[in-house]
């Protein structure tokens, strides 16, 4: 079994156009990224002003943090601000005493509530800029760089076979279709692992590179730019784990269904595009703004590739008809489902596949 897993993996690490679009999306990451970059001086400031009026918040940081905000309301009332700005330092005391005035703000608003969502722990201010954008990557756009290499490099799992008339072969051995299948199914859970790995692993070196990884044991609930409403109790780290392996287990769904395509066709680029379109259908319907149809409706929750691969479900609730559901627990169903109706079909596919 493990040597027709190393042959199928074979397959699917030989082919080329996969290596080209993961250059292309990494070129495209890169570019924005160094776009946006604030100067060395710039973060050298900022790391100074967080490790000296950052860490446990206090009562005498969040006095300075009004102080420092009187400061500068009145600069800006006299139209000095764009002088202040001016001055890294000013600039960067001005972002952490901003985190300082929010991070204390969302702490208000969680005690106010009548179930608070999170333990009232002393909150912690970091510079949120580095984790903050490497949680977010993959569900602002690696969601379909993740999405692209799963469809590019497993469209031909089966198709590529029945073009090439060696499906009669391998259908006629002894385990092919068996344990080949199932071989096939695991080369493309390992082959959807690697390639989220692979895209994952450049935000954390570009940012660990030019902003350090500091803040990854502070709880995920003080990041007050992305956790606003959150009851995770872990932190950044464990939060950011959780979220690459319900990924991870997306692209493998999505993954098998593009295989499943694959089994039913001869071509090569009929299951990459009807799993491409499959993938894109929530997003086209919503940017199309076709509206809350019955038919759209179904189709949104039919094909939610797209929120799996996201993993923007971690310990969410939402809301329908007026009552509260847990948006997780049916994530996490679907998950199931989008897993093992795919992988059953492939394998009920294969054997039903006739020799000629």
């Amino acid at each position: 079994m493990i040597g027709l897993i190393r042959i199928e993996l074979f397959k699917l690490y030989a082919q080329r156009v996969v290596y080209l679009a993961a250059a292309v999306f990494a070129l495209l990451y890169i570019f924005q990224f160094y776009s946006s970059l604030p100067s060395a001086a710039e973060r050298a400031e900022e790391r100074t002003a967080f490790a000296t009026y950052g860490g446990p918040l206090t009562e005498a940081k969040l006095q300075w943090a009004r102080d420092f905000d009187d400061a500068y309301e009145e600069a800006r009332a006299t139209g000095r601000t764009e002088e202040l700005h001016r001055d890294l330092r000013y600039r960067a005391e001005l972002k952490v005493a901003t985190e300082i005035l929010n991070t204390h703000r969302h702490q208000e608003q969680t005690a106010a509530s009548p179930a608070p969502q999170s333990p009232s722990l002393q909150p912690v201010i970091v510079n949120q800029e580095a984790w903050h954008r490497i949680v977010l990557y993959i569900q602002e756009v690696g969601y379909l760089f993740a999405g692209a290499l799963v469809i590019l490099g497993l469209a031909g799992s089966f198709s590529g076979e029945a073009a090439s008339g060696a499906d009669q072969l391998l259908y006629s051995s002894r385990h092919g279709r068996g344990r080949a299948t199932w071989a096939k199914l695991a080369a493309g859970a390992i082959y959807c692992i690697s390639a989220l790995a692979a895209l994952m692993l450049l935000p954390l070196v570009l940012y660990g590179l030019h902003y350090g990884l500091h803040g990854w044991e502070v709880r995920f609930a003080d990041y007050t730019r992305m956790a606003s409403g959150t009851s995770f109790g872990g932190s950044v780290l464990a939060y950011y784990s959780l979220q690459m392996l319900l990924s991870a287990l997306g692209c493998i769904a999505l993954g098998w269904l593009t295989m499943l395509l694959s089994a039913w066709s001869r071509h090569l680029l009929i299951p990459a595009l009807l799993a491409g379109m499959i993938f894109l259908l929530p997003f086209m319907l919503i940017m199309s703004g076709m509206g809350d149809t019955p038919l759209v409706v179904f189709l949104l929750v039919l094909f939610q590739h797209i929120g799996l691969i996201q993993a923007i479900y971690i310990d969410d609730h939402s809301y329908i008809f007026g009552s509260s559901f847990n948006y997780s627990a049916m994530m996490l169903g679907y998950l199931a489902l989008s897993l093992l109706l795919p992988a059953a079909a492939v394998l009920q596919t294969i054997r039903r596949k006739q020799v000629t």
